[in-house]
């Protein structure tokens, strides 16, 4: 199965809001709200929505400063994550959950995510409980920095390994289920998520599509932070 992208496009001009499209589509499947707080609370540092209307996804504009939903749009809040720059071990939590109360009326559920490498931040641990009836704690998954983009970007040597976001997330047997293929060229593109094998079988997971795009979302904006971009 030819492996499924999707690609991060920002689309508002103070770059606080982000369309997530799949590459077979030529509209977006998921937004994402970015916040410039560096703190925990009361605003979560990322809300993942789906986006509806009459219960079917709809075209949004991608230019810069035309991100409104049309009058007719809804979005479905799936999931946030708050960072926690003061944390050297745990600074990213996430959420399946909505946490702004609009879905949800009791307090969501958060989940640390691990730093393996304080010093050098490089290995992000999330577990996941399964849900495919097998025993055992969950499933663990790590994003670690990667230059192995060869086959989604063409980039010289030098350039891949001074990219420091680029990212692949891989299982407990070492296998790349997906990576981040980060864009610095200037413009809106902010990169695309490649998943690596159908994952709806064989993770052992529920809709793991949005844990790799929320999860990842959350790595890349926490390094983005902790190497001095705010936005």
């Amino acid at each position: 199965m030819a492996p499924i992208k999707y690609q991060v496009k920002l689309s508002d001009f103070w770059r606080s809001k982000a369309i997530i499209t799949p590459s077979n589509a030529s509209f977006p499947t998921y937004t994402a709200d970015f916040s410039w707080l560096i703190s925990r609370k009361p605003t979560p540092s990322i809300v993942l929505r789906r986006v509806l209307q009459d219960n079917q996804e709809v075209t949004l504009s991608s230019e810069p400063n035309s991100s409104n939903l049309p009058p007719a749009t809804s979005t479905e809040i799936l999931g946030a994550v708050d960072l926690d720059l003061l944390s050297l071990s745990k600074p990213i939590y996430i959420t399946f959950q909505d946490p702004l109360g609009t879905h949800y009326t009791s307090s969501p559920l958060w989940k640390p995510v691990e730093v393996n490498n304080k010093w050098t931040t490089n290995g992000f641990v999330l577990t996941l409980p399964r849900t495919d009836g097998e025993e055992g704690e969950g499933r663990r998954f790590c994003w670690k920095r990667t230059a192995d983009i060869t086959k989604e970007k063409k980039q010289n040597v030098v350039m891949r390994k001074l990219d420091w976001l680029h990212l692949k997330l891989v299982d407990e047997e070492g296998k790349t289920v997906a990576t981040f293929v980060h864009d610095c060229s200037p413009g809106w593109n902010r990169g695309d998520f490649v998943f690596e094998e159908e994952m709806a079988g064989g993770t052992g997971l529920v809709d793991f599509e949005r844990v790799v795009i929320l999860s990842g979302l959350g790595v890349v904006e926490y390094v983005r932070k902790v190497a001095g971009f705010s936005w």
